[in-house]
């Protein structure tokens, strides 16, 4: 699935009807999480609902997915530009940190072989972007978390009530 970056930006809250936009058709929920990643919604919603549902939870298990996500922090890295120096001492919890990384990110996750290839390309071609590189990829790893969480729910747990 290749998505546009409007697309991409329309994702982060595809959920959650804007108040206003038709104001006849009274399909807004009164009891709304506010959380945009539990898979509820504020609105009722015009087509089959577990199928809004079932394909947002595809959505968000292909975008944070390690192929697709490092892709995506690769794409970030070449294009973006850091105004001045990187200023900063290296502390023990960045160490501590770092080695956190490669132990759940490059050896236990299935996903390992996208990070050492985000970690080996970016410490060759982009060594001064590297530590945003391993935040980033800590990210992911935290994304990833909280897609699975939501992605294993029921369906029918999520739908909202008038």
């Amino acid at each position: 699935m290749n998505l546009n970056q409007k697309q991409k930006d329309a994702l982060l809250s595809i959920l959650e009807y804007e108040q206003g936009r038709d104001p006849n058709e009274n399909r807004l929920v009164e009891a709304f999480t506010g959380n945009n990643t539990d898979c509820s919604l504020n609105f009722t919603p015009k087509m089959n609902y577990e199928t809004l549902i079932d394909g947002y939870k595809h959505i968000l298990n292909t975008i944070y997915s390690p192929k697709h996500y490092y892709e995506r922090v690769k794409t970030f890295l070449r294009e973006y530009k850091p105004r001045g120096k990187i200023v900063g001492r290296l502390q023990f919890h960045h160490i501590r940190a770092f080695l956190k990384s490669i132990w759940f990110l490059g050896i236990r996750e299935k996903g390992r072989r996208y990070y050492w290839k985000l970690f080996l390309s970016t410490l060759l071609k982009q060594p001064r972007k590297f530590p945003i590189s391993i935040s980033l990829s800590v990210y992911g790893y935290h994304f990833r978390k909280v897609v699975k969480k939501y992605i294993s729910l029921p369906v029918q747990n999520s739908r909202p009530s008038r």
